[in-house]
């Protein structure tokens, strides 16, 4: 902000302090959607790694239907960009519909997931297998349940981020 002189007045360095309000709000703006943005692909590749994660558990143990694991984590991948798409899109009612789809599924699937966890018999190929504990399992159930949170505060940061610039607009 520049200085004024002594023999200029208050009156000229109000629109410098405007203007550098305005500077600022157009910064905070930007940095909002880079924080949108950011937390939206941290949370895809999150949960792909989480997916695959999970794949390379269920191919390398002993699983009656192993390629239910990617497809699910495909199904639930794809929520997550609809999502997204949704919001870029301006698609309001359809995006607060896909995330909350996509945070409920995320949730059964964690479930489901923890319940693969303890050891169980298993038929594999007509015969029976002893299957042991998978604690591993809980790797990719923590990692989608951080995709879940981010983009439950990606969903956050966006409708706060829209309601401030529609309360801004009706001044």
């Amino acid at each position: 902000m520049p200085v004024t002189s002594p023999d200029s007045g208050p009156q000229e360095a109000v629109p410098d302090l405007r203007e550098q309000v305005r500077e600022d709000a157009r910064r905070l703006r930007g940095l909002m959607r880079g924080l949108r943005a950011g937390l939206a692909a941290g949370a895809l590749a999150l949960h792909l790694a989480a997916t695959l994660a999970a794949t390379w558990v269920v191919f390398t143990e002993a699983f009656p239907y192993p390629a239910m694991v990617p497809l699910m984590g495909l199904l639930l991948w794809l929520l997550a960009a609809f999502r997204f798409f949704a919001q870029a899109l301006r698609r309001h009612v359809a995006a607060a519909a896909l995330v909350l789809v996509n945070l409920a599924l995320l949730a059964f699937w964690g479930a489901v997931l923890v319940d693969q966890v303890p050891g169980r018999p298993v038929v594999i190929e007509g015969r029976v297998v002893a299957r042991p504990d998978l604690p591993i399992l809980y790797v990719p159930v923590a990692m989608y349940g951080v995709a879940a949170l981010a983009i439950a505060a990606q969903t956050a940061v966006s409708w706060w981020q829209r309601l401030r610039d529609r309360c801004g607009r009706s001044r």
